[in-house]
Protein backbone atom coordinates (compact mmCIF):
# COMPACT_ATOMS: atom_id res chain seq x y z
CA UNK A 1 0.00 0.00 0.00
CA UNK A 2 1.41 3.38 -0.99
CA UNK A 3 1.97 6.25 1.42
CA UNK A 4 -0.72 8.25 -0.38
CA UNK A 5 -3.27 5.47 0.13
CA UNK A 6 -2.32 5.14 3.81
CA UNK A 7 -2.72 8.89 4.30
CA UNK A 8 -6.03 8.86 2.54
CA UNK A 9 -7.42 6.17 4.84
CA UNK A 10 -6.05 7.96 7.89
CA UNK A 11 -7.55 11.23 6.67
CA UNK A 12 -11.10 9.86 6.57
CA UNK A 13 -10.69 8.09 9.90
CA UNK A 14 -9.43 11.34 11.44
CA UNK A 15 -12.41 13.21 10.04
CA UNK A 16 -14.88 10.58 11.23
CA UNK A 17 -13.25 10.53 14.67
CA UNK A 18 -13.68 14.30 15.00
CA UNK A 19 -17.27 14.19 13.77
CA UNK A 20 -18.38 11.37 16.07
CA UNK A 21 -16.83 13.32 18.96
CA UNK A 22 -18.96 16.36 18.04
CA UNK A 23 -22.05 14.15 17.78
CA UNK A 24 -21.51 12.70 21.26
CA UNK A 25 -20.60 16.10 22.70
CA UNK A 26 -23.68 17.70 21.13
CA UNK A 27 -25.98 15.11 22.69
CA UNK A 28 -24.45 15.56 26.15
CA UNK A 29 -24.66 19.34 25.85
CA UNK A 30 -28.45 19.12 25.36
CA UNK A 31 -28.91 18.69 29.11
CA UNK A 32 -26.80 21.73 30.01
CA UNK A 33 -27.06 24.05 26.98
CA UNK A 34 -28.97 26.74 28.87
CA UNK A 35 -26.49 26.93 31.76
CA UNK A 36 -24.67 29.82 30.10
CA UNK A 37 -24.03 31.71 26.88
CA UNK A 38 -20.68 30.05 26.14
CA UNK A 39 -22.01 26.51 26.46
CA UNK A 40 -25.14 27.43 24.49
CA UNK A 41 -22.94 28.89 21.74
CA UNK A 42 -20.85 25.72 21.59
CA UNK A 43 -24.01 23.66 21.20
CA UNK A 44 -25.35 25.75 18.29
CA UNK A 45 -21.89 25.91 16.69
CA UNK A 46 -21.62 22.12 16.65
CA UNK A 47 -25.10 21.71 15.22
CA UNK A 48 -24.29 23.93 12.25
CA UNK A 49 -22.10 21.30 10.64
CA UNK A 50 -21.70 18.03 12.53
CA UNK A 51 -24.62 16.01 11.14
CA UNK A 52 -24.47 17.37 7.56
CA UNK A 53 -20.74 16.56 7.58
CA UNK A 54 -21.37 13.06 8.91
CA UNK A 55 -24.00 12.48 6.24
CA UNK A 56 -21.56 13.69 3.57
CA UNK A 57 -18.88 11.26 4.80
CA UNK A 58 -21.45 8.44 4.82
CA UNK A 59 -22.28 9.34 1.23
CA UNK A 60 -18.60 9.24 0.32
CA UNK A 61 -18.23 5.72 1.71
CA UNK A 62 -21.39 4.56 -0.08
CA UNK A 63 -19.38 4.40 -3.34
CA UNK A 64 -18.66 0.72 -2.71
CA UNK A 65 -22.32 -0.07 -1.98
CA UNK A 66 -23.10 -0.84 -5.61
CA UNK A 67 -20.78 -3.52 -6.97
CA UNK A 68 -21.09 -5.13 -10.39
CA UNK A 69 -24.34 -3.26 -10.98
CA UNK A 70 -26.12 -4.63 -7.90
CA UNK A 71 -26.53 -3.12 -4.40
CA UNK A 72 -25.15 -4.93 -1.35
CA UNK A 73 -28.31 -6.14 0.33
CA UNK A 74 -26.49 -7.12 3.52
CA UNK A 75 -25.27 -3.58 4.07
CA UNK A 76 -28.67 -2.09 3.24
CA UNK A 77 -30.62 -4.15 5.75
CA UNK A 78 -27.84 -3.95 8.31
CA UNK A 79 -28.77 -0.32 8.91
CA UNK A 80 -32.45 -1.24 9.33
CA UNK A 81 -31.58 -4.03 11.78
CA UNK A 82 -29.37 -1.71 13.83
CA UNK A 83 -32.14 0.91 13.81
CA UNK A 84 -34.61 -1.57 15.33
CA UNK A 85 -32.02 -2.83 17.84
CA UNK A 86 -31.21 0.75 18.86
CA UNK A 87 -34.88 1.67 19.27
CA UNK A 88 -35.59 -1.45 21.32
CA UNK A 89 -32.52 -0.88 23.51
CA UNK A 90 -33.60 2.71 24.24
CA UNK A 91 -37.18 1.54 24.88
CA UNK A 92 -36.05 -1.11 27.37
CA UNK A 93 -33.69 1.32 29.07
CA UNK A 94 -36.39 3.97 29.45
CA UNK A 95 -38.79 1.45 30.99
CA UNK A 96 -36.09 0.23 33.37
CA UNK A 97 -35.21 3.77 34.43
CA UNK A 98 -38.82 4.92 34.81
CA UNK A 99 -40.25 1.68 36.19
CA UNK A 100 -43.21 2.04 33.81
CA UNK A 101 -44.27 0.05 30.76
CA UNK A 102 -44.53 2.08 27.57
CA UNK A 103 -45.42 1.19 24.01
CA UNK A 104 -42.59 0.74 21.56
CA UNK A 105 -42.83 3.43 18.88
CA UNK A 106 -40.81 2.83 15.71
CA UNK A 107 -42.46 5.69 13.81
CA UNK A 108 -41.43 8.68 15.93
CA UNK A 109 -37.66 8.98 15.54
CA UNK A 110 -36.66 12.34 16.99
CA UNK A 111 -33.48 11.13 18.67
CA UNK A 112 -30.29 9.41 17.50
CA UNK A 113 -31.80 6.25 15.92
CA UNK A 114 -33.16 8.43 13.10
CA UNK A 115 -29.77 8.38 11.42
CA UNK A 116 -29.72 4.60 11.02
CA UNK A 117 -33.17 4.62 9.46
CA UNK A 118 -32.12 7.53 7.22
CA UNK A 119 -29.08 5.55 6.04
CA UNK A 120 -31.38 2.67 5.12
CA UNK A 121 -33.54 5.01 3.01
CA UNK A 122 -30.57 6.83 1.42
CA UNK A 123 -28.82 3.58 0.48
CA UNK A 124 -32.12 2.24 -0.86
CA UNK A 125 -32.44 5.30 -3.11
CA UNK A 126 -28.77 5.46 -4.10
CA UNK A 127 -29.13 3.44 -7.36
CA UNK A 128 -31.65 6.05 -8.54
CA UNK A 129 -29.23 8.92 -7.97
CA UNK A 130 -26.42 6.99 -9.63
CA UNK A 131 -28.55 6.62 -12.77
CA UNK A 132 -29.46 10.32 -12.71
CA UNK A 133 -25.82 11.34 -12.86
CA UNK A 134 -23.88 13.81 -10.73
CA UNK A 135 -25.34 17.17 -11.81
CA UNK A 136 -29.01 16.12 -11.88
CA UNK A 137 -28.72 14.23 -8.60
CA UNK A 138 -27.00 17.06 -6.70
CA UNK A 139 -29.15 19.89 -8.08
CA UNK A 140 -32.32 17.84 -7.66
CA UNK A 141 -31.65 16.95 -4.02
CA UNK A 142 -30.68 20.55 -3.17
CA UNK A 143 -34.00 21.80 -4.58
CA UNK A 144 -35.77 18.94 -2.79
CA UNK A 145 -34.14 19.98 0.48
CA UNK A 146 -35.22 23.61 0.02
CA UNK A 147 -38.79 23.07 -1.17
CA UNK A 148 -40.08 19.98 0.66
CA UNK A 149 -40.22 21.62 4.15
CA UNK A 150 -42.99 23.83 2.73
CA UNK A 151 -45.17 20.78 3.32
CA UNK A 152 -46.38 20.98 6.93
CA UNK A 153 -46.47 17.17 7.13
CA UNK A 154 -42.68 17.04 7.21
CA UNK A 155 -41.50 16.27 10.73
CA UNK A 156 -40.35 13.54 13.10
CA UNK A 157 -42.48 10.69 11.72
CA UNK A 158 -40.04 8.21 10.19
CA UNK A 159 -37.45 11.01 10.35
CA UNK A 160 -39.01 12.50 7.21
CA UNK A 161 -37.66 16.01 7.77
CA UNK A 162 -34.04 15.00 8.30
CA UNK A 163 -34.10 12.33 5.60
CA UNK A 164 -35.30 14.90 3.07
CA UNK A 165 -33.13 17.82 4.15
CA UNK A 166 -29.86 15.92 4.65
CA UNK A 167 -30.25 13.82 1.49
CA UNK A 168 -28.37 16.45 -0.53
CA UNK A 169 -25.25 16.00 1.62
CA UNK A 170 -25.38 12.23 1.17
CA UNK A 171 -25.53 12.62 -2.61
CA UNK A 172 -22.79 15.26 -2.63
CA UNK A 173 -20.65 12.90 -0.55
CA UNK A 174 -21.21 10.08 -3.01
CA UNK A 175 -19.94 12.20 -5.90
CA UNK A 176 -17.16 13.84 -3.87
CA UNK A 177 -13.63 13.35 -5.20
CA UNK A 178 -10.96 13.13 -2.52
CA UNK A 179 -8.37 14.54 -4.91
CA UNK A 180 -10.33 17.83 -4.91
CA UNK A 181 -10.08 18.07 -1.12
CA UNK A 182 -6.41 17.14 -1.25
CA UNK A 183 -5.71 19.95 -3.73
CA UNK A 184 -7.47 22.45 -1.48
CA UNK A 185 -5.27 21.64 1.52
CA UNK A 186 -2.89 24.53 0.83
CA UNK A 187 -1.35 26.70 3.55
CA UNK A 188 -3.38 29.71 2.41
CA UNK A 189 -6.71 27.88 2.51
CA UNK A 190 -5.87 26.38 5.90
CA UNK A 191 -5.31 29.89 7.28
CA UNK A 192 -8.55 31.09 5.65
CA UNK A 193 -10.40 28.10 7.13
CA UNK A 194 -9.15 28.85 10.65
CA UNK A 195 -10.17 32.51 10.33
CA UNK A 196 -13.58 31.53 8.96
CA UNK A 197 -14.30 29.00 11.72
CA UNK A 198 -13.26 31.48 14.42
CA UNK A 199 -15.39 34.23 12.84
CA UNK A 200 -18.35 31.85 12.70
CA UNK A 201 -17.90 31.04 16.40
CA UNK A 202 -17.96 34.76 17.24
CA UNK A 203 -21.06 35.24 15.08
CA UNK A 204 -22.86 32.38 16.84
CA UNK A 205 -21.96 33.77 20.27
CA UNK A 206 -23.49 37.20 19.53
CA UNK A 207 -26.55 35.89 17.65
CA UNK A 208 -28.00 33.14 19.81
CA UNK A 209 -31.50 34.59 19.44
CA UNK A 210 -31.21 34.19 15.68
CA UNK A 211 -30.27 30.53 16.04
CA UNK A 212 -33.13 29.99 18.46
CA UNK A 213 -35.63 31.51 16.02
CA UNK A 214 -34.43 29.43 13.07
CA UNK A 215 -33.84 26.27 15.09
CA UNK A 216 -36.12 24.13 12.87
CA UNK A 217 -33.75 24.85 9.97
CA UNK A 218 -30.57 24.41 12.03
CA UNK A 219 -31.74 21.06 13.44
CA UNK A 220 -33.59 20.01 10.23
CA UNK A 221 -36.44 18.95 12.49
CA UNK A 222 -39.65 20.57 11.19
CA UNK A 223 -41.35 22.18 8.25
CA UNK A 224 -41.11 25.94 7.66
CA UNK A 225 -44.44 26.41 9.44
CA UNK A 226 -42.61 25.92 12.77
CA UNK A 227 -40.69 29.16 12.16
CA UNK A 228 -42.56 32.32 13.15
CA UNK A 229 -41.83 34.20 9.96
CA UNK A 230 -42.96 34.44 6.34
CA UNK A 231 -42.34 31.61 3.90
CA UNK A 232 -39.99 33.75 1.80
CA UNK A 233 -37.83 34.59 4.82
CA UNK A 234 -37.74 30.91 5.75
CA UNK A 235 -36.70 29.95 2.21
CA UNK A 236 -33.96 32.59 2.23
CA UNK A 237 -32.76 31.36 5.63
CA UNK A 238 -32.64 27.81 4.26
CA UNK A 239 -30.49 28.86 1.30
CA UNK A 240 -28.14 30.77 3.62
CA UNK A 241 -28.01 27.69 5.87
CA UNK A 242 -26.96 25.48 2.94
CA UNK A 243 -24.20 27.91 1.95
CA UNK A 244 -22.88 28.31 5.51
CA UNK A 245 -23.00 24.57 6.21
CA UNK A 246 -21.21 23.75 2.96
CA UNK A 247 -18.43 26.27 3.61
CA UNK A 248 -18.07 25.10 7.22
CA UNK A 249 -17.78 21.44 6.21
CA UNK A 250 -15.22 22.38 3.58
CA UNK A 251 -13.18 24.34 6.14
CA UNK A 252 -13.22 21.39 8.56
CA UNK A 253 -12.17 19.00 5.79
CA UNK A 254 -9.32 21.26 4.73
CA UNK A 255 -7.99 21.42 8.30
CA UNK A 256 -8.36 17.69 8.98
CA UNK A 257 -4.91 16.04 9.24
CA UNK A 258 -3.89 13.34 6.75
CA UNK A 259 -1.45 11.37 8.87
CA UNK A 260 -2.24 8.56 11.28
CA UNK A 261 -2.57 9.93 14.83
CA UNK A 262 -3.34 8.55 18.28
CA UNK A 263 -7.09 9.07 17.78
CA UNK A 264 -7.32 7.83 14.18
CA UNK A 265 -8.65 4.41 15.21
CA UNK A 266 -11.76 6.07 16.68
CA UNK A 267 -12.90 6.83 13.13
CA UNK A 268 -13.26 3.11 12.43
CA UNK A 269 -15.75 2.63 15.25
CA UNK A 270 -18.18 5.48 14.81
CA UNK A 271 -21.22 3.20 14.54
CA UNK A 272 -20.68 1.51 17.91
CA UNK A 273 -19.94 4.86 19.58
CA UNK A 274 -23.04 6.38 17.99
CA UNK A 275 -25.33 3.69 19.38
CA UNK A 276 -23.79 3.20 22.83
CA UNK A 277 -23.31 6.86 23.77
CA UNK A 278 -27.02 7.67 23.84
CA UNK A 279 -27.73 4.77 26.20
CA UNK A 280 -25.06 6.15 28.52
CA UNK A 281 -26.38 9.71 28.15
CA UNK A 282 -29.93 8.69 29.04
CA UNK A 283 -28.71 6.75 32.08
CA UNK A 284 -26.70 9.76 33.27
CA UNK A 285 -29.64 12.06 32.51
CA UNK A 286 -31.91 9.96 34.74
CA UNK A 287 -29.57 10.49 37.69
CA UNK A 288 -28.88 14.14 36.78
CA UNK A 289 -25.14 13.81 36.46
CA UNK A 290 -24.73 17.54 35.80
CA UNK A 291 -26.10 18.45 39.22
CA UNK A 292 -23.04 16.83 40.83
CA UNK A 293 -20.93 19.41 38.99
CA UNK A 294 -23.08 22.43 39.71
CA UNK A 295 -24.15 25.22 37.39
CA UNK A 296 -20.82 26.64 36.34
CA UNK A 297 -20.95 26.53 32.54
CA UNK A 298 -17.18 26.16 32.17
CA UNK A 299 -17.01 23.16 34.50
CA UNK A 300 -19.98 21.62 32.72
CA UNK A 301 -18.39 22.21 29.32
CA UNK A 302 -15.11 20.61 30.42
CA UNK A 303 -17.01 17.68 31.93
CA UNK A 304 -19.03 17.03 28.75
CA UNK A 305 -15.87 17.19 26.63
CA UNK A 306 -14.07 14.70 28.88
CA UNK A 307 -17.06 12.33 29.01
CA UNK A 308 -17.44 12.49 25.22
CA UNK A 309 -13.75 11.75 24.65
CA UNK A 310 -13.80 8.78 27.05
CA UNK A 311 -16.85 7.30 25.30
CA UNK A 312 -15.28 7.77 21.86
CA UNK A 313 -11.98 6.14 22.82
CA UNK A 314 -13.49 3.21 24.73
CA UNK A 315 -16.37 2.18 22.48
CA UNK A 316 -14.46 2.36 19.21
CA UNK A 317 -12.34 -0.58 20.41
CA UNK A 318 -11.99 -3.14 17.59
CA UNK A 319 -13.81 -6.02 19.30
CA UNK A 320 -16.83 -3.83 20.06
CA UNK A 321 -16.81 -2.57 16.46
CA UNK A 322 -16.70 -6.14 15.18
CA UNK A 323 -19.73 -7.05 17.30
CA UNK A 324 -21.84 -4.24 15.84
CA UNK A 325 -20.75 -5.08 12.31
CA UNK A 326 -22.43 -8.47 12.70
CA UNK A 327 -25.72 -6.73 11.86
CA UNK A 328 -24.55 -6.41 8.27
CA UNK A 329 -24.18 -10.19 7.95
CA UNK A 330 -27.65 -11.19 9.15
CA UNK A 331 -29.41 -10.50 5.84
CA UNK A 332 -26.86 -11.39 3.22
CA UNK A 333 -27.48 -13.18 -0.09
CA UNK A 334 -25.23 -16.11 -0.92
CA UNK A 335 -22.14 -14.95 -2.77
CA UNK A 336 -22.18 -11.40 -1.42
CA UNK A 337 -18.75 -10.75 0.09
CA UNK A 338 -17.67 -8.45 2.87
CA UNK A 339 -16.03 -5.18 1.94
Amino acid sequence: MSQQQTNRIAYWDNLKAFLIFTVVLGHFLIDVKFEGKVINSLFDYIYIFHMPAFVLVSGYFSKSYIKKGAPQVGKLFGFLILFVIFKVALWVEQMALSGKFTKLDLIETSNAPWYLFALFIWFLLLPVFVKLGRNKAIIGTILFSILMPINEGVGYSFSSSRIIIFLMFFVIGYYLDYELIDRLKTTLLKIVSVIYLLALAVFVYFNLDLFEKFGPILYASHSYSAIKTSLWVALLAKVIWIVVVTITILAVMILCPKNKLFFTYVGRGTLSVFIIHLLIRDFMRKYKWYETIGHNQYYLMIATVIISLIICFIFSEKHIVKLFNCAFKIVKPKGEKDE
